[in-house]
């Protein structure tokens, strides 16, 4: 299989040093609040834990709005980067493999950074328009709604 990376068009020469803050200095390992210096290992974890997690993150609120999925991301990863529910301050992609990498000019997997603000906004304004999803009974109409909103 091939990686799939983000494109980085129209981005400052800087993002490679916001994109590195998200790095144990050094290393290609995430920072994170276990102290594990080693990808493999903290991919792992980070499985384990996710499942663990997974109790707070059904217990989110259920807005289904922008800030209902960052909290879900904040109760799932929480524990293990300081960066969990937080946008992303660089543009950065991952392989099929998990890794997380900076790389130019290559296929597009993750929206640039910089774009986030606008279609968080549009999402916030359609979940709301759809009156967040309130009131619906039917289990398979309410994730065929929740599809088209996502």
């Amino acid at each position: 299989m091939n990686d799939c990376y983000l494109s980085f068009k129209n981005i400052g020469d800087d993002n490679e040093e916001r994109f590195n803050q998200y790095y144990i200095p050094g290393t290609k390992v995430l920072r994170n609040f276990l102290n594990i210096t080693n990808s493999k290992k903290l991919r792992a974890y980070e499985q384990r834990l996710v499942l663990l997690n997974y109790a707070k993150a059904i217990n989110v609120n259920k807005t289904y709005d922008f800030e209902h999925i960052i909290a879900i991301h904040q109760a799932l990863f929480g524990n293990i980067y300081p960066f969990a529910g937080e946008l992303r301050q660089a543009n950065m992609g991952k392989t099929i493999q998990g890794e997380v990498y900076y790389q130019g000019n290559k296929n597009s997997m993750f929206l640039d950074y910089t774009e986030l603000p606008y279609h968080i906004a549009h999402f916030n304004h359609y979940i709301k328009s759809k009156n967040y999803l309130s009131g619906i009974k039917d289990k398979l109409v309410f994730a065929k709604e929740l599809c088209d909103v996502y």
